[in-house]
């Protein structure tokens, strides 16, 4: 039987909330005191404004409203394919993932990926 009363998807309160977290995060001029990894700095878009990983990708890298879950990136892409996706960008279309060659050095991208590998493993892909 069908219900006459609308399903309630949560993605409806979730988005806004991204939004305002990408907002405060990105917006802010100094990165807080306690972080010092020069490849997390990067990720937050404190070391270049305009290399902001966190942006599309959230600040823990669960993903955000156009981008993917990047916590397990390594158990997909060995390293040099990532530093390629990295580099010369992935996907067409409102949700590719802009190149970042020319934007970044070799040096912060050996950080980036280093970083990248600090990421918590989400529960369903630790075994």
């Amino acid at each position: 039987m069908n219900s006459i009363i609308p399903s309630f998807h949560y993605s409806k309160l979730i988005k806004p909330f991204q939004i305002t977290l990408l907002f405060f995060v990105g917006c802010q001029a100094n990165p807080p005191a306690e972080i010092t990894d020069p490849g997390q700095l990067l990720f937050l878009g404190y070391a270049r404004k305009e290399v902001n990983c966190s942006r599309c990708h959230s600040p823990d890298g669960q993903g955000g409203l156009d981008a993917p879950d990047i916590r397990a990136v390594f158990k997909k892409y060995d390293e040099e394919k990532i530093m390629n996706i990295i580099e010369l960008g992935k996907g067409e279309g409102k949700k590719a993932m802009p190149p970042f060659e020319g934007k970044i050095t070799e040096e912060e991208l050996t950080e980036l990926l280093k970083f990248l590998k600090t990421l918590p493993m989400p529960d369903s892909l630790e075994n």
